[in-house]
């Protein structure tokens, strides 16, 4: 049983989602899978290549959450980041429009619970087919990686300076293989 004193983990999600056949538009998943190997038990990572309901579970059991995407927006130059409000889930009969704020609506509905969360937008010029980076997004990748460590490394430190426990690790991957998640197991 925990205690009002003893010392509490930040749970940290990190979802990236994108297209990695789609030059630029793979910039998420690609800064997350990155990003998940420094991560280490710091943070759960979902990565595939649109937001999937599923991922309402992870982002239950979550303090934080950051959804990483490319974004085609001119005013961008490398990454942005904005908070995100939860939006109703009365519209979700379309699984095509499922984005960020939708998501945190259906966790927010079924687990009454939700994470802040932070929508982090990475420069993207080139939405073409192929597995290239654009340089622009490229350099926006790495940026963002530091960024999330950063984060991840001021967040990872439960209160009074001590690391909590290692979570242990869950990984579910899809039926037909074209997505996985890896998250604490709770």
């Amino acid at each position: 049983m925990r205690t009002s004193t003893s010392p509490r983990r930040r749970r940290v999600v990190i979802c990236g989602f994108g297209n990695v056949l789609r030059a630029d538009d793979g910039a998420g998943p690609l800064a997350v899978q990155s990003l998940g190997r420094i991560a280490g038990g710091r943070a759960a990572t979902l990565i595939g290549q649109q937001l999937l309901p599923e991922w309402s579970a992870a982002l239950a059991e979550a303090d934080i959450a950051y959804f990483v995407d490319a974004s085609f927006d001119p005013q961008i130059t490398r990454f942005r980041v904005t908070p995100i409000g939860v939006t109703s889930t009365s519209r979700l009969a379309d699984p095509h429009v499922l984005g960020p704020a939708k998501i945190l609506g259906l966790t927010a509905s079924v687990y009454h619970h939700v994470p802040k969360a932070y929508m982090v937008e990475i420069a993207a010029r080139d939405f073409g087919f192929g597995q290239e980076l654009s340089p622009c997004s490229q350099t926006a990748v790495r940026r963002v990686t530091r960024w999330l460590r950063a984060r991840l490394s001021r967040r990872g430190r439960s209160v009074g300076g001590r690391s909590g426990p290692k979570p242990r690790r869950l990984a579910v991957v899809s039926r037909d293989g074209s997505h996985f998640c890896l998250f604490p197991k709770v």
